[in-house]
């Protein structure tokens, strides 16, 4: 029987078992995950993911509005109700009444969770580094809201251009804002500066 046994065995296998050097590697690998693990904080890390993700979006909605304002030959905006932490696509309708119609549905801040809504955060200058803004959007006010608004060249109407600031709740903040030209920038405030 026993040479049944050893006859299955793989050959060059050796039965000694770990090395030092082998159970020293394994420990150490052990000992750096377990550092790494004490010094990361899940909840900003996915704090500051969600907010980068809101920025990209707000972008992103930014760049439709141009798009759809070029493509359909009329003025497009994105309507910001900072109060109720939204905001919402639009485009003109001349015809039987002339009005804004909604594009889609409103964008919520808070379905981002993790504290992502309209706001400055740590950040204590504005895009120029001056002082921040007496509000966290600083497109044209119409009332308690805000209208950026896109002309059917792709352009932001004059006095139109503004920056929108969002943070979460752990005070990273990011500006995303709309130029002129109609061209669209997102910055990130990194310790005292915004940085691309």
């Amino acid at each position: 029987m026993k040479q049944v046994a050893e006859k299955r065995r793989m050959p060059g296998i050796n039965d000694r078992g770990f090395t030092l050097i082998e159970t020293m590697v394994v420990v150490g690998i052990l000992l750096l995950f377990g550092l790494m693990t004490t010094s990361f904080n899940a909840n900003s890390w996915f704090g500051n993911y969600r907010l980068r993700g809101a920025a990209r979006d707000l972008s992103s909605a930014m760049q439709k509005a141009r798009m759809g304002a070029i493509k359909d030959n009329l003025n497009w905006s994105i309507l910001f109700d900072t109060a109720a932490g939204t905001y919402q696509l639009q485009s003109w309708q001349e015809t039987p009444v002339a009005q804004w119609n909604n594009v889609g549905s409103a964008v919520t801040m808070s379905t981002y969770k993790s504290g992502v809504g309209f706001g400055f955060g740590t950040a204590n200058k504005d895009i120029s580094n001056g002082a921040l803004p007496a509000g966290p959007v600083t497109a044209p006010a119409e009332g308690t809201k805000f209208r950026l608004q896109y002309t059917s060249t792709g352009m932001s109407v004059a006095n139109g251009a503004g920056w929108c600031y969002l943070a979460n709740s752990s005070g990273a903040a990011y500006a995303v804002g709309a130029m002129q030209s109609g061209s669209v920038r997102i910055k990130k405030w990194s310790v005292n500066t915004w940085v691309q």
